[in-house]
């Protein structure tokens, strides 16, 4: 594998991973987004301006901090549209799909649990 890096930010890494020993090349964008609802819409907007320039796979991946679903939190309040509409605005637009994982859901806990 080759990886090379095309773009960070302070919420991302945006790489080209590319196979030696095949045909095989992808973008991956790595996330490690803000807790502040306020602070994460520059990784939206920049998610935003990078997409439309993508003409080969793309997977976006790893911590949101932004729920989706109910399942998406254990425990706590219910997740409510003001906590997801930014994140389903980028999939919406940019006309991505959400892949279920599987594995451990969550690799730590604020001990509210």
């Amino acid at each position: 594998m080759t990886i090379l890096i095309e773009e960070t930010h302070d919420q991302f890494m945006h790489l080209k991973v590319a196979s030696k020993s095949s045909n095989f090349h992808c973008l991956l964008t790595v996330i490690y987004a803000k807790n502040a609802r306020e602070e994460r819409r520059t990784l939206w907007q920049e998610l935003l301006r990078i997409g439309p320039t993508i003409t080969e796979p793309w997977c976006i991946c790893r911590d949101y901090n932004s729920p989706l679903l109910d399942l998406d939190r254990i425990g706590g309040q219910h997740v409510s549209e003001s906590e997801t509409k930014d994140l389903q605005q980028v999939i919406n637009v940019l006309n991505l799909t959400d892949m279920k994982s599987t594995g451990r859901r969550y690799t730590w806990t604020n001990g509210h649990i």
